[in-house]
């Protein structure tokens, strides 16, 4: 497979040495996950890190009666991992919902290169940075937007993945139930 996409998302946050591309580039493997299926489960470790070629997965968390609800969508050149502090047990779903194309290396091999090549340190670093803030901003809608407010921020950020979602997808990650988003829907004429 073809690690064109991986390595320019890379150099977006960091450059690599030669010899860290050559380390980081034999320890890498490409891996599908199917509809449906997980790439880690609640209580699982982190196991690896991947980076998306293609396909949306979720992220998603039961509450205590069971009912899910999406915290994140994830799609084509996004990274991804079970848990943002691999010492802990992931507290969440991470599942396709169509065919995913990974390119992923194991967190050991990561940090066993890590240690010889600190830039990837750094590279991990940035990735959690970028995490927070983008957790920091979806708490900061959920407690001061409306779900109207909501629903047209979220056509906004994920306006190429919008009509590939089920609306109870969309209504979840709202936190809405698919009733409510069809009245919201219905409000602004989509």
């Amino acid at each position: 497979m073809n690690h064109t996409k991986f390595k320019h998302a890379i150099q977006q946050l960091v450059h690599l040495s030669p010899a860290c591309w050559k380390a980081l580039g034999s320890n890498l493997y490409t891996k599908t996950i199917q509809k449906e299926q997980f790439f880690s489960k609640e209580q699982s470790a982190t196991k690896e890190i991947a980076f998306m070629q293609s396909g949306l997965m979720r992220i998603y968390y039961l509450d205590p009666q069971g009912n899910e609800w999406n915290k994140k969508f994830l799609m084509a050149d996004d990274f991804v991992m079970a848990s943002v502090n691999p010492s802990e047990q992931s507290k969440v779903f991470i599942q396709a919902i169509k065919e995913t194309e990974l390119v992923a290396i194991s967190y050991a091999d990561f940090l066993a290169l890590a240690e010889k090549y600190p830039k990837l340190l750094e590279l991990a670093h940035r990735l959690t940075a970028q995490y927070v803030s983008a957790k920091e901003a979806r708490e900061i809608s959920l407690l001061s937007m409306s779900a109207k407010e909501r629903y047209q921020r979220f056509l906004e950020d994920y306006a190429s993945i919008k009509d590939e979602l089920p609306q109870y997808h969309i209504a979840s990650y709202l936190g809405v139930t698919p009733t409510q988003l069809s009245r919201i829907r219905k409000g602004i004429n989509i």
